[in-house]
């Protein structure tokens, strides 16, 4: 699960997004199944959720941002419980509010 600021791979800064897409390009070739949440606009080889249509970045700013980024999370949980997905690798720090409602182990790389 990448951090929804970017699209992944990014087009431009987006240094996590870029970690998130090389990681789950080299699963798939691996030979795993992978399912990429992500903002839209992402792409990859395995199959994408992207429960918002643009990246932050492209949304001005406003204070309520943190309080969308929790909803966010919150349906994300919710997909990711109907999803039956085996583990959950997790860099979007707001997930870690819903961890105790993923059915699901979780997986969290902190990037800052």
């Amino acid at each position: 699960m990448a951090p929804f600021d970017e699209a992944v791979p990014p087009a431009r800064y987006g240094g996590t997004e870029r970690v998130v897409h090389y990681m789950a390009e080299q699963l798939v070739a691996w030979g795993h199944d992978v399912l990429l949440v992500a903002a839209g606009g992402s792409r990859t080889t395995g199959k994408l959720l992207h429960p918002i249509a643009k990246p932050l970045a492209e949304v001005p700013f406003s204070a309520e941002i943190l309080t969308r980024k929790r909803d966010i999370a919150a349906a994300v949980t919710s997909m990711l419980r109907s999803a039956r997905v085996d583990l959950v690798h997790n860099h979007f720090r707001h997930l870690l509010e819903f961890a105790d409602e993923l059915r699901a182990p979780l997986v969290t790389t902190v990037h800052y």
